[in-house]
């Protein structure tokens, strides 16, 4: 077995053979596994269908107080909610509030992430409206269709794979 890193795929073939075309050439192989992120291009008509894109935006706070964090979170967990547009968060091992969330549209991305994703922190946690924000970041991100992770047989070609561990539950995906 050989993994082609760095390689995105331009098109592919199906067949006896199966021929993945990237930008320098292009592979041959008898089994393909699809185990990609966001974003496809509609390589893949058949996971297309079954992936909504959209972006995920986290932030990170400073330093909180012991006090602050057995506030925000007595057992240092994990949590979303669960709305179909999710806000996430967790408390890192420097006592910072990581939280994060999605964008409702796909092709929406805020001006101002600390900003933008401040205003959701603080819907949830309002008594942090004076905590600085040192970071936030965010990017694309792929959500299946049924919010469950996709596993199998490409239904159309027997030697094509799927494997998506999709995390749409949960802080995890910023991390």
């Amino acid at each position: 077995m050989e993994i082609y890193e760095y390689s995105p795929a331009v098109e592919v073939e199906y067949g006896d053979q199966i021929r993945v075309r990237i930008a320098k050439g292009s592979i041959s192989a008898k089994k393909l596994l699809w185990s990609c992120g966001a974003f496809l291009n509609r390589l893949e008509p058949f996971l297309h269908k079954k992936t909504i894109n959209t972006y995920a935006f986290q932030l990170v706070t400073e330093p909180l107080s012991e006090e602050m964090i057995h506030r925000i979170s007595p057992i240092r967990g994990a949590f979303s909610d669960i709305r179909p547009v999710i806000d996430y968060y967790c408390v890192t091992n420097e006592n910072r509030l990581l939280f994060g969330s999605a964008t409702a549209y796909s092709e929406y991305v805020p001006t101002d992430l600390k900003q933008w994703n401040r205003k959701l922190m603080l819907k949830v946690f309002p008594y942090l409206k004076d905590v600085h924000i040192d970071l936030a970041w965010g990017g694309p991100m792929e959500c299946s269709a049924t919010l469950f992770p996709q596993m199998g047989n490409h239904p159309e070609h027997k030697m094509c794979f799927m494997f998506r561990v999709i995390q749409v539950f949960g802080s995890r995906q910023a991390m």
